[in-house]
């Protein structure tokens, strides 16, 4: 999780320092990036984001009205997006995920975009980072029992080689 004061940078941190820092990785550098801001109607961002590419005008609604009644439905919507481009994995960035809790005032879609982020999060593959306001990270933190994340320094997301660029 990047977490911070509203204001600090984390945003940018993750969308000028950990996207580009992944594309550097040759095991990262070709993960489709699905990015949204939750918003009032975190369901409908979502579905958004991930039908981007769709043709279809019905996509995102359908794909919203599957994950309103199947906690699995972004686990299968994500295996067909990457099925279709032949990739192992995807990264889906949530901007804003506090708005989950100060925007949406429909408790049962809450429910279902976070159930659908817990069915689809694979602890064994997976390595969520979430980026938050700090003052929401107790409510977010509440969700299943989980708890706050230790303090830790992190290492510099930047590989040596390219520091330089990188400031």
């Amino acid at each position: 999780a990047v977490v911070g004061a509203s204001g600090s940078g984390k945003s940018s941190v993750v969308r000028a320092g950990l996207l580009p820092a992944l594309r550097w990785q040759p095991a990262s550098s070709g993960w489709p990036v699905y990015t949204l801001t939750p918003t009032a109607h975190p369901l409908e961002a979502l579905s958004a984001s991930l039908t981007r590419d769709s043709e279809s005008v019905t996509a995102a609604s359908t794909l919203r009205a599957d994950m309103e009644q199947d906690t699995r439905a972004l686990v299968l919507a994500s295996r067909r997006l990457l099925s279709q481009n032949g990739h192992k994995h995807l990264l889906l960035v949530i901007d804003q995920f506090e708005e989950v809790f100060t925007q949406c005032k429909q408790e049962s879609e809450r429910q279902a975009f976070l159930e659908n982020l817990f069915t689809a999060v694979d602890p064994a593959d997976s390595q969520p980072v979430l980026r938050r306001s700090a003052p929401a990270c107790p409510a977010t933190c509440s969700i299943r029992g989980a708890s706050p994340p230790p303090s830790r320094t992190t290492p510099p997301i930047c590989p040596p080689s390219a520091r330089r660029s990188c400031w």
